[in-house]
């Protein structure tokens, strides 16, 4: 698994609901397959402004990656967390 700890920037599709259907990673185009889990867990414990709040999904794409990306919801913009190999 290769993780990104501070999030790899992402520009990302979401359909009417808000979940993602496509995205750009390093100039390669993906479309969500699949969303095997979409969660929103609580992280402003270990923030000093206290203020995250991001909803974590868990996909494949039609490339054969399976990743977990993320919105930041105060900000509207998609991150990549980890791939998995």
């Amino acid at each position: 698994m290769r993780q990104y700890p501070a999030g790899e920037s992402i520009r990302a599709r979401a359909d009417h609901a808000g979940r993602p259907i496509a995205f750009v990673f390093q100039g390669h185009p993906h479309r969500v397959e699949s969303v095997e889990e979409a969660r929103e867990p609580r992280l402003d414990w270990w923030s000093p402004t206290g203020e995250i709040h991001r909803t974590y999904y868990l996909v494949s794409t039609d490339r054969g990656m399976i990743c977990e990306i993320y919105r930041d919801m105060l900000t509207g913009d998609w991150f990549l967390a980890r791939v998995f190999d």
